[in-house]
């Protein structure tokens, strides 16, 4: 049985996964990456990107002088 992800390996994962996304990479080649370099499922990856989203929205809703 695999062991559990630390609070730290999930906060990895889910900084990848924002990666990713920001280079345009679909659901599936996330997926896929994911499932291939953690031995996780799709399910879990899924997960790391909804996470990943949160993060991005809170990203853009920054207000310029907060940016600068």
């Amino acid at each position: 049985m695999a062991r559990k992800s630390t609070n730290a390996d999930i906060l990895l994962r889910v900084q990848t996964v924002y990666g990713w996304l920001t280079e345009g990479n679909s659901r599936s080649t996330i997926v896929s990456k994911g499932s291939e370099l953690w031995g996780i499922t799709d399910r879990q990856v899924d997960n790391y990107i909804a996470k990943a989203r949160e993060m991005l929205e809170q990203d853009s809703n920054m207000s310029r002088q907060a940016f600068l």
